[in-house]
């Protein structure tokens, strides 16, 4: 009750709370006609529509996965390729690819779902373990105009 006070006290000290006290004050002293009350029925809400696949974004998506890729294999591998001897380019070359094929491995079995997968706390959790439940419809939390997998696949490149 004194830090209500307190309060009050400074609000209208500081200027700011002089005319609402005053017309609180005013409001109390008047008598208070409720009027009845009539309750109006509320609409429900109309259902949210189920996302919907959007051909143009999921080309996109697509495409800015094949360009990524392609900066990874033969752009990073001849990158790492001008850093060694002439002899060693192709052996630079193989390593970039098998590389980017045990990755896509490991990310399609269990890497997408720790990663992305709705789980409690900081890890994703098995419930998309290899690719389970991952499918072509929209993921709406993620993407909701293009299809999960296409996601997965974006993901993936970057």
């Amino acid at each position: 009750m004194k830090t209500i006070r307190l309060f009050l006290t400074l609000f209208v000290l500081s200027g700011l709370g002089g005319y609402a006290l005053d017309k609180l004050a005013a409001e109390e002293s008047a008598e208070v006609e409720t009027p009845a009350v009539q309750l109006q029925t509320v609409p429900a809400p109309a259902p949210v529509p189920a996302p919907a696949v959007d051909s143009g974004d999921t080309s996109w998506i697509l495409t800015s996965s094949a360009l990524v890729m392609l900066m990874t294999l033969p752009g990073l591998a001849f990158f790492y390729g001008g850093l060694v001897r002439r002899k060693n380019v192709l052996s630079i070359l193989m390593q970039c690819g098998i590389l980017l094929c045990v990755l896509s491995l490991q990310w399609v079995l269990f890497g997408y779902s720790l990663a992305f997968g709705p789980g409690v706390g900081f890890w994703g959790g098995f419930k998309w373990l290899a690719l389970n439940g991952v499918g072509l419809e929209p993921y709406a939390d993620y993407a909701g105009t293009i299809p999960h997998q296409a996601f997965m696949i974006f993901q993936r490149m970057f």
